[in-house]
C-alpha cells in the first residue's frame, strides 16, 4: 500500500487497482477503481483538484523517501526475492549515491556518475543493469503519475555487455567431473551410498539446471517415458518467508522443457531408491521434504575434497561445466542458451566467451591441414 496525497492506492484482486481519498472536510472517503495503478491515481488527482486537497510535491522529496514509497507498492506485485533484489538495489547502490539531491533536482548527469562509477568499481553488468532498471522504473512511474515533468533516467547511456570484464567461473575438465562423480557414487559395504545426495551431483552436472530449479523439482515435473524434464519452479531464499518454492522459474525464459540424457536419468532413479516412497521432490530428505541448498553445498565440497579437485567448486560450477563441455563439443551456442535457460543469446556468449575462444583458434589451426 502506498500514500498518495492523503489517500492510498493498492492491487486488488476484485478492481485491479483500488484508491482511497479521505474528504478533509466531509470526513467521507471516495473510493477509485482502475486496470491499472496511472489510471487510478489520475483519477485520484482529479478528485483532489475539486476539493482542494494538497498534492504532495515529489520534486522536494528525497531519494530514499521516493524510491521507498514506490517499493512499498512492488512489494504488492512482485515475487518476494524480486521484490528484495529491488530493495537491495535501492538501499545499497541507488540511496548512497543520490540522497544528497532533491529528486526534482537530479539530471541525467546524476544518473550517469551512477551507472559509471559502479563500472569504475568493477561490477558485474547484471548488477548495473539491475541499478538501471530500477531508476528507469521509479522515474518513468513518476513521469506517468505526472508527479515530474521528465525522467532524468532517458538518454543514459549503459556501458556494452561486452565491455564489463565477466569474473572468472569455475568449471570442471571431463576428468575432474569423472573423478568427482566417482567419489559422489561411493557405496559402503552394505551396498548403501556414502553421500545420499550423490547422484544429484551427476543429476546437476548433466542437465545444467540452476541450483533452485533443480531442488524445487518434483517428480511429477519429470517424465522418465519420454525422457523429458519440465522445469517450471524455483527455490529461494527469502528474508520475510525463509526458503520457499516459486511456482515460477527465475526468468520467463526459465520456463522450459529440456530433454534427459541416460546419465541424467539414472541418476534420478538412484535417487529415487533412497527416497520415502511418497516423496514429492527428486531431491528429497527423509521425511519428504526438499533439499536444504546449503547441505547439499556442504556435500559436495565433501565429494570434492575427497576427490582431490582443486581449487574447489561450488554446486554453480556443474552447471558452467555442462555449459562447457557442450561448447566445446561443438553445440550451437543457440542450443546451449535455450537449455540453460538463459533470457538473452548474449549472456551465455559473453558467460562462455573462454570456450568461443578456444574454438575459433583451433578452427583456425585447422587450415594449415590443407
Amino acid at each position: 500500500m502506498s500514500n498518495v496525497f492523503g489517500g492510498s492506492i493498492y492491487k486488488s484482486e476484485a478492481h485491479g487497482w483500488t484508491g482511497t481519498v479521505k474528504n478533509p472536510r466531509t470526513g467521507k472517503r471516495k473510493y477509485f477503481y482502475g486496470k491499472t495503478k496511472g489510471v487510478v491515481i489520475e483519477k485520484m488527482k482529479k478528485y483532489a483538484d475539486t476539493c482542494n486537497i494538497l498534492v504532495e510535491d515529489v520534486a522536494t522529496d528525497s531519494v530514499e523517501h521516493f524510491f521507498a514509497e514506490w517499493l512499498a507498492i512492488q512489494k504488492t506485485a512482485l515475487k518476494p526475492r524480486s521484490y528484495e533484489i529491488k530493495e537491495y538495489v535501492v538501499r545499497d547502490f541507488i540511496v548512497p549515491q543520490l540522497n544528497y539531491i532533491q529528486v526534482g533536482q537530479i539530471t541525467p548527469k546524476d544518473i550517469q556518475s551512477v551507472i559509471d562509477n559502479l563500472v569504475e568499481k568493477k561490477y558485474s553488468y547484471s548488477l548495473i543493469k539491475k541499478v538501471y532498471n530500477v531508476m528507469h522504473q521509479r522515474f518513468k512511474d513518476a513521469v506517468t503519475r505526472r508527479e515530474l515533468p521528465y525522467s532524468p533516467v532517458s538518454g543514459i547511456l549503459l556501458p556494452k555487455q561486452n565491455e564489463i570484464p565477466v569474473s572468472d567461473i569455475r568449471w570442471f575438465e571431463p576428468d575432474e567431473l569423472q573423478r568427482i562423480l566417482v567419489e559422489a557414487e561411493k557405496t559402503k559395504p552394505d551396498g548403501s551410498p556414502w553421500f545420499k545426495q550423490g547422484y544429484g551431483i551427476r543429476f546437476l552436472a548433466y542437465t545444467g539446471l540452476r541450483v533452485g530449479e533443480a531442488l524445487a523439482l518434483k517428480w511429477s515435473d519429470v517424465d522418465l517415458k519420454t525422457n523429458k524434464i519440465y522445469v517450471n519452479k524455483n527455490l529461494v531464499t527469502t528474508k520475510e518467508n525463509g526458503v520457499i518454492v516459486q511456482d515460477s522459474p527465475k526468468t520467463s525464459s526459465s520456463n522450459r522443457i529440456i530433454p534427459m540424457s541416460q546419465s541424467a536419468k539414472t541418476a534420478l532413479l538412484k535417487l529415487k531408491e533412497v527416497q520415502p516412497e511418497d516423496a514429492e521432490f527428486v531431491f528429497s530428505t527423509s521425511s519428504g521434504s526438499h533439499v536444504n541448498q546449503r547441505n547439499l553445498s556442504r556435500t559436495f565440497e565433501k565429494v570434492q575434497q575427497n576427490a582431490g579437485i582443486e581449487p574447489l567448486g561450488s554446486l554453480h560450477s556443474l552447471r558452467h561445466t555442462f555449459a562447457t563441455i557442450l561448447l566445446s563439443l561443438g553445440e550451437d551456442i543457440k542450443v546451449v542458451s535455450k537449455l540453460l535457460g538463459h533470457a538473452d543469446i548474449n549472456i551465455t556468449y559473453n558467460t562462455y566467451i573462454h570456450v568461443i575462444e578456444d574454438q575459433q583458434v583451433r578452427a583456425i589451426e585447422k587450415l594449415d591441414s590443407i
